[in-house]
């Protein structure tokens, strides 16, 4: 086996596929995320092995394991909402201070930003552009 061909196998190993799940949070009235992967294979991921995608800052404190509320004996990994509003208001702040017009059909995306910083290995397509001035 040449070195190159090892390389490409390892990081075939490293590869994950991410299914989320966008919800409502009636207790803290904002959007949730759960999520679960796979390997490349298809082979479910366990949650300790997801924890690696995780800004390390986030692991236990916003990173929680918990039921999932529409699946019977399932739980996934979540980011806690206890500070999403906080978070999203401050983001759509600064986009009104840098002149942006904020627009209801941009809460969708200011989410997917937000949790694009707590789980940096996942990508979104971001067809629209969103300008944050950072204080």
């Amino acid at each position: 086996m040449l070195h190159g061909q090892k390389e490409e196998e390892e990081k075939e190993e490293d590869i994950r596929f991410y299914i989320m799940y966008i919800i409502y949070d009636e207790y803290y009235y904002t959007p949730r995320m759960f999520f679960s992967a796979t390997d490349i294979d298809g082979k479910p991921i366990d949650n300790e092995r997801i924890k690696e995608d995780i800004q390390k800052e986030y692991l236990d404190k916003t990173l929680t394991i918990e039921p999932f509320p529409f699946f019977e004996n399932v739980s996934m990994a979540t980011v806690h909402p206890c500070k999403h509003a906080n978070v999203l208001k401050s983001m759509s702040d600064s986009m009104r201070e840098s002149g942006q017009k904020i627009e209801s059909h941009f809460a969708l995306l200011i989410f997917l930003k937000f949790i694009s910083s707590v789980i940096p290995t996942v990508e979104f397509d971001m067809t629209g552009d969103l300008h944050f001035q950072w204080v």
